[in-house]
C-alpha cells in the first residue's frame, strides 16, 4: 500500500433541490464518475448499487433512493434526502471550490492509498481512496476503482 499526502477540503450544501444537485454534482465530478445509491426503505425493486457513469455526471446519478453517494478522481459527493424535494449535500474533495452557495466545513490533511478488493469470483479490484489525518474526521474519500 502506497501512501501520499494532501489537504482535502470539505463542504456542506444544507438544503439543495434535485436540479441544483445534479449541476453540483456535473461542476465537481466531471463527465466521468462512479454513483452509489441507497436503496429506500420502502424499495420494492432492486436496482444495481454502484454504477459506472462516463458521459456526465448529471445525467445519470439516480437520485430516488434515502441517500447515496458519487466519486471521481477529483471529488466525492454524498446526499442524504431532506424530504421529497431537497438534499443535504457534502462535497469531499482536494482542491478548494469557488462556490458562494456551501458551507465551508474545513480542510485538513489526507493521505492516499490503494489498496486491492477481492471480489466474490476471486478477481482483484484496486481501489483508491483517501484517509484523513485527523483523528476527529471519520470518513474515507473513494477516488478511484
Amino acid at each position: 500500500m502506497s501512501t501520499t499526502a494532501s489537504t482535502g477540503y470539505a463542504y456542506r450544501w444544507a438544503a439543495l433541490d434535485r436540479t441544483a444537485l445534479l449541476a453540483l454534482a456535473a461542476e465537481v465530478l466531471g463527465a466521468q464518475c462512479w454513483s452509489y445509491r441507497a436503496s429506500s426503505y420502502w424499495d420494492t425493486h432492486q436496482k444495481p448499487l454502484l454504477t459506472h457513469i462516463d458521459h456526465g455526471a448529471s445525467a445519470a446519478i439516480d437520485l430516488d433512493g434515502d441517500f447515496g453517494q458519487a466519486f471521481s478522481k477529483a471529488a466525492e459527493l454524498r446526499w442524504r434526502r431532506n424530504d421529497a424535494d431537497s438534499y443535504d449535500v457534502l462535497v469531499l474533495t482536494e482542491s478548494a471550490l469557488p462556490t458562494t452557495n456551501a458551507i465551508p466545513i474545513g480542510s485538513y490533511d489526507t493521505r492516499a492509498a490503494v489498496a486491492g478488493m477481492l471480489h466474490k469470483n476471486g478477481s482483484v479490484q484496486r481501489i483508491e481512496y483517501r484517509t484523513p489525518g485527523r483523528p476527529q474526521v471519520v470518513f474515507v474519500r473513494v477516488c478511484k476503482l
